[in-house]
């Protein structure tokens, strides 16, 4: 069986790759399946380096003068340059890559051979960039009798407009399940059939992860670590804070050039094996990542969470599944938090039982199949 899959794996952040490489790793090693994956290697002109800053600036204040707006498109141009470089070599290294697609008529013209094409996690039916739907996340390529899944696929958000469009292609597809409880619904009052399932990053154990990408290094003890994708003064703020109050330093972990400027010693563009290291020894992680939240939750790392702006429905999503929603920081620094810690006997109880249940999904959609 040959499975394509497509997903967000160009975007130069962590969980990205990983929830990619997780899904990848899942299906190969499927009990009693011969399985060879594929992952679809689809990149949108907006995700890079060269065009992103272009998007990005619309929405800061160096937007306003033409001066200090070309300063910060020049910029981002070469630090993201950066990023995308780096990234580029984890992908290779860890993904199956198919030829590299440009556009949906490069895949309609010449689709990937395979028997299943899968719509794999992450926020791939929501707005990216300036399109509101792209429907190359939605299968429309390849012959029409193909069998067509998703797994664990996400709108990222509530606000879910061309509902009329997502129901016309999401009808081809032979089985759907989907990242967050706010999806199924959405797709229930739109009369698909869905089931919810774990994001793929949480179907491998920790100990899976230390397997497949261990990290031999050094790593500090006692720290307190963040990670952050959005700019937020309240995250900095609190983090400092929790530092000052247990003792413990400061390390900020990013993909991110420009976060070196930023509280706490900076750890920038580390391999994925020493990403995953830096988050599972952590005394403490601050945080607005959702996969940030994950590896926590499998890891077993206190962690506080700040929701971004416009995707927190599924860190939301993730907390409610295992309890956590007290972990959520919404107000000034609160030593409770500190001092109530994660039980993790339970969380973990919880994890591998929704584990299991994805697991057994998977296993009907690509028996469906």
């Amino acid at each position: 069986m040959k499975i394509n899959i497509i997903t967000r794996h160009t975007i130069g952040n962590y969980g990205s790759i990983l929830q990619a490489f997780a899904l990848q790793s899942i299906l190969e090693n499927f009990p009693n399946k011969e399985i060879q994956v594929s992952i679809i290697d689809y990149w949108r002109n907006d995700e890079h380096f060269y065009t992103q800053p272009f998007y990005k600036v619309k929405t800061t204040r160096w937007n306003n003068r033409l001066i200090t707006k070309a300063v910060y498109i020049l910029m981002h141009c070469i630090l993201d340059s950066v990023t995308e470089l780096r990234f580029r070599a984890y992908q290779k290294q860890l993904l199956h890559l198919t030829s590299r697609y440009n556009n949906i008529e490069d895949l309609k013209s010449f689709p990937p051979d395979g028997d299943i094409y899968c719509t794999g996690s992450d926020q791939v039916w929501g707005p990216i960039g300036k399109d509101s739907l792209d429907l190359a996340f939605f299968l429309d390529f390849g012959e029409y009798n193909k069998k067509r899944i998703s797994y664990a696929a996400s709108f990222g958000s509530t606000n879910v407009a061309q509902q009329d469009i997502i129901k016309k292609y999401l009808q081809r597809y032979s089985s759907v399940s989907v990242r967050e409880n706010s999806a199924h619904e959405i797709l229930n009052t739109i009369g698909i059939r869905s089931k919810s399932v774990l994001d793929p990053t949480l179907l491998l154990s920790g100990s899976e992860w230390d397997c497949l990408l261990g990290y031999h290094g050094r790593i500090p003890e006692n720290y307190i670590l963040i990670y952050q994708m959005k700019r937020n003064p309240q995250l900095d703020s609190y983090a400092i804070q929790l530092s000052k109050t247990t003792g413990y330093p400061l390390i900020r972990i990013s993909p991110l050039m420009h976060q070196y400027f930023r509280n706490g010693k900076s750890v920038i563009l580390p391999s994925v094996e020493k990403f995953l290291a830096y988050i599972k020894n952590a005394s403490y992680l601050v945080t607005d990542s959702f996969h940030g939240s994950a590896f926590a939750i499998n890891y077993g790392v206190q962690f506080m969470e700040f929701f971004p702006e416009s995707t927190w429905t599924r860190n939301k999503n993730l907390l409610e599944l295992f309890d956590l929603e007290n972990r959520i920081i919404t107000n000034e620094f609160d030593e409770v938090i500190l001092y109530n810690p994660i039980n993790y006997d339970m969380v973990h109880k919880k994890l591998e039982k929704l584990r299991s249940n994805s697991l057994n999904i998977l296993k009907e959609q690509l028996e469906t199949c």
